[in-house]
C-alpha cells in the first residue's frame, strides 16, 4: 500500500511539472543554452574597422558579424547579453572626431624669361653722301616675382580635404610616365583639362597634440569628355606634426624627384610657378 502511494506521489509531481530528486540534480549542471539572433547595430562616428574588430571579440567564434559599409552599420548574430555588451562598447566609442584646422601657406616663386633680338638702322643718303648706321640689340631678361598666399580649411580627424597645386600641370608628360612605371595604369592618358591637387588627411594621435598628416598627390580633370582623376598612392607620404607647428612640403626627402615636378603649378597665362607649401595644423576645441 505504501508502494502504491509512492507511485501516486511521483505521478502527481510529474503532472505539476516538479522535477524529482534525480532530475533536479542533473538540471543543476546543464543550463539551457541562450539563443542567438540577428540585430542591427548602427555605428555613428565609429570607424568600421574598429567596430568590426570589437564585435568579433565580443561574439567570438559562435557569433556572426557582417559589416554594411554603405549604411555604416553592423549586422550581428549573437546572444542577448552579447548584443548588450556590443551596444555598450559602441556607445562608448561613438564620439564625433575632433576638427582640425589646416593653415596653408603657398610660397609662390614665378619666373618669366624673355629672349629676343632686333635690328635697327638709319642713315642719310644723297649725291656723294652716305651715312648709314645699323644697330643690333639682344634681349635676355628674366622676370621673377615672389608671392605668398594663405588659406585655411577645416577637416575632421581621419577625413580629407583637397588643396589645388596648379590649374595646369607643366610636367604632365613626366608625371604620366611616372604613373605608368608605378603600375597605376598601363596606357598613356590623353588629358583634356587637368589640374594638380594634394589630398590632405590629418588624424589626431590619441588625445594629441601630435597629428599625423597623410599627403596623396592627385591629378584631376577630364578624359574623353568625362571627369577623371588619378591618385599617386605610391608617392603618398606621412609626416607627424605637433599642433601649431608648421611643416614644409618642399623639404620632403622621400620621392624628391617626383615632388620637385609635382609642386610646380601654372596659372591660366601659362607662367610656371614653383611652390613651397607649408601646412600648420591646429586642433580645434569641441563645442561646449
Amino acid at each position: 500500500m505504501r508502494a502504491g502511494w509512492g507511485l501516486v506521489l511521483i505521478w502527481l509531481a510529474a503532472a505539476a511539472g516538479l522535477p524529482d530528486r534525480g532530475s533536479a540534480q542533473s538540471g543543476a549542471s546543464a543550463a539551457p543554452e541562450e539563443g542567438r539572433f540577428f540585430r542591427v547595430h548602427p555605428l555613428g562616428f565609429v570607424e568600421m574597422e574598429v567596430a568590426e574588430a570589437t564585435a568579433k571579440a565580443i561574439v567570438g567564434a559562435e557569433g556572426t558579424v557582417v559589416p554594411d559599409r554603405r549604411q555604416q552599420r553592423l549586422l550581428v548574430r549573437a546572444t542577448e547579453s552579447e548584443h548588450r555588451r556590443l551596444a555598450d562598447a559602441l556607445a562608448a566609442l561613438n564620439r564625433p572626431p575632433p576638427n582640425i584646422r589646416i593653415d596653408v601657406e603657398f610660397d609662390d616663386l614665378s619666373s618669366d624669361r624673355r629672349r629676343g633680338a632686333s635690328v635697327s638702322g638709319g642713315g642719310v643718303f644723297g649725291p656723294g653722301v652716305s651715312d648709314v648706321s645699323i644697330g643690333l640689340s639682344v634681349e635676355d631678361r628674366t622676370t621673377r616675382a615672389h608671392d605668398r598666399v594663405r588659406q585655411s580649411l577645416v577637416v575632421a580627424s581621419g577625413r580629407e580635404a583637397l588643396l589645388r597645386v596648379g590649374e595646369r600641370v607643366p610636367y604632365l608628360a613626366w608625371l604620366d610616365g611616372w604613373g605608368r612605371r608605378a603600375g597605376l595604369y598601363s596606357t598613356e592618358i590623353q588629358w583634356e583639362d587637368v589640374g594638380a591637387f594634394l589630398a590632405v588627411e590629418p588624424t589626431l594621435i590619441g588625445e594629441g597634440p601630435e597629428i599625423r598628416i597623410r599627403l596623396i598627390p592627385e591629378l584631376s580633370g577630364r578624359v574623353a569628355g568625362r571627369p577623371h582623376r588619378i591618385r599617386f598612392a605610391a608617392a603618398a607620404t606621412e609626416v607627424i606634426a605637433r599642433a601649431g607647428e608648421p611643416i614644409s612640403l618642399g623639404g620632403l626627402a622621400r620621392d624628391h624627384e617626383f615632388y620637385s615636378r609635382f609642386l610646380v603649378g601654372a596659372d591660366r597665362g601659362g607662367s610656371a610657378r614653383s611652390l613651397n607649401i607649408t601646412l600648420t595644423p591646429t586642433l580645434l576645441a569641441p563645442p561646449r
